[in-house]
């Protein structure tokens, strides 16, 4: 579970009403599926647009543009910074 906490920033992390970080990568799986069907990682893509410190990346599907979250340059990686 901790990968899936560790790909937020520390903001959101450090968050209390971020509650049960297991419960919530079991809603983003149940989004997902109710999203996209039966999907494969491999069908899904990003681009990102933005500065060296912060940006947003969009998840794309099967080529098509779905969302974007907001990203942050923090301890030497990217961060989403966003929920």
């Amino acid at each position: 579970m901790g990968a899936v906490k560790n790909a937020y920033s520390r903001r959101i992390r450090d968050d209390r009403a971020q509650g049960d970080w297991a419960k919530n990568l079991a809603e983003a799986q149940a989004s997902l599926t109710r999203m996209f069907g039966d999907y494969r990682l491999a069908d899904f893509g990003f681009a990102f647009a933005g500065g060296g410190e912060r940006g947003r990346v969009t998840l794309s599907y099967k080529g098509q543009p779905q969302f974007d979250l907001a990203v942050i340059r923090e301890d030497g990686g990217w961060k989403l910074d966003e929920r």
